[in-house]
């Protein structure tokens, strides 16, 4: 214990990707350089989610970092962690990343949640991080939301991204595992009043009263503590942590390098400023963090696409069909063949 103590002494956090989306890290080279590990070293990837205030940083301290204050903490009510923050932890060989909290800053707020799911995407495992005595509908809508938007935006570019990384990783093991660390002060622990009930089943019915399946996540692992006397026992939680790490029969460890590409690739990919007149606030991730934002000026349809899809050489599309107008004269000739003789020729 000494010994692994005295590999975290030197560890430094730094600000991967700001508030705007914008990464702060030129290239592998300096991603790697930061993290202070060698290019050649697999990894994995650890971060944490919860909402503002609830203690993310001070909980990836104390469980990896024998409470150094490698993500800065303060008593303040507004939020120290702005962006996100990366760390490497050299005992466990994985790249831990802290947050932004839900709930909290207003200021661009859309791109602010979409780098979430950024985050989600390029982790292996994700902690969400509630102390709330009992565990409420938004942490089953946030995780529930993003497995949707995952498997509907992200899939197609992660697999792409690992083609040109050559990494032979079917697709059905780029989702993150999850464990829910809740800590509680007077209540108890989920499935504490009926021993025969495992929590992870308890919250998969959660999940399913509320309509919601997070089929995109490669597990979900419930962790409950009861801190009657502080300060918190971050043991538990740094086991369950250290048996998903070895578990690699759905994600195994890769160079950063490999790490850095797939972040840069989501975040050219879906990127710009969100319109808040063309947002849907039902979910936590609508389509419109991650569609073309271009709309037809005849017929308003907007494009299915993703972003930046013109990078491409993709067209704009839409799903309905088109009218005309004749501001625009967008007249669209077709020819009508019948056994290989032209019948008619209409202007639609």
């Amino acid at each position: 214990e000494t010994k692994r103590k005295k590999m975290t002494e030197h560890v430094v956090s730094f600000l991967l990707v700001d508030e705007t989306e914008e990464i702060q890290v030129e290239n592998e080279e300096e991603f790697i350089r930061k993290l202070n590990c060698k290019p050649e070293q697999h990894v994995k990837v650890v971060s944490i989610f919860g909402n503002t205030g609830d203690g993310k940083s001070h909980t990836l301290n104390h469980t990896f970092f024998y409470g150094r204050e490698v993500f800065k903490t303060s008593p303040a009510q507004e939020s120290c962690t702005v962006g996100v923050w990366a760390a490497y932890d050299p005992v466990h060989k994985m790249v831990v990343i802290d947050t932004e909290g839900l709930l909290g800053a207003m200021e661009n707020l859309s791109q602010r949640t979409r780098l979430l799911l950024k985050v989600l995407a390029i982790s292996d495992l994700i902690i969400y991080r509630t102390h709330a005595d009992r565990l409420h509908n938004d942490l089953f809508k946030f995780l529930g939301d993003a497995s949707e938007a995952y498997l509907k935006h992200f899939t197609k570019e992660l697999k792409a991204t690992t083609a040109r990384c050559g990494l032979d990783v079917p697709l059905s093991t780029l989702g993150p595992g999850v464990i829910i660390f809740h800590e509680t002060v007077y209540t108890q622990l989920l499935g504490a009043d009926n021993p025969s009930e495992v929590p992870e089943k308890l919250i998969q019915d959660r999940f399913r009263k509320l309509g919601l399946f997070p089929e995109s996540f490669s597990s979900i692992h419930y962790k409950g503590i009861r801190t009657q006397n502080p300060p918190t026992d971050f043991c538990s939680l740094r086991h369950a942590v250290e048996q998903q790490l070895e578990n690699n029969t759905t994600r195994s460890p890769r160079p950063p390098g490999v790490i850095y590409k797939a972040l840069k690739a989501l975040s050219d990919r879906f990127c710009g400023e969100i319109p808040d007149d063309q947002m849907a606030h039902s979910s936590f991730f609508p389509d419109e963090y991650f569609t073309c934002s271009s709309v037809c000026l005849s017929c308003g349809s907007g494009c299915k696409n993703s972003m930046n899809h013109a990078k491409e050489g993709m067209p704009h599309d839409a799903k309905n069909r088109c009218r005309y107008t004749h501001q625009y004269d967008n007249r669209v000739f077709t020819c009508k063949v019948s056994g290989g003789r032209q019948v008619a020729f209409l202007v639609l």
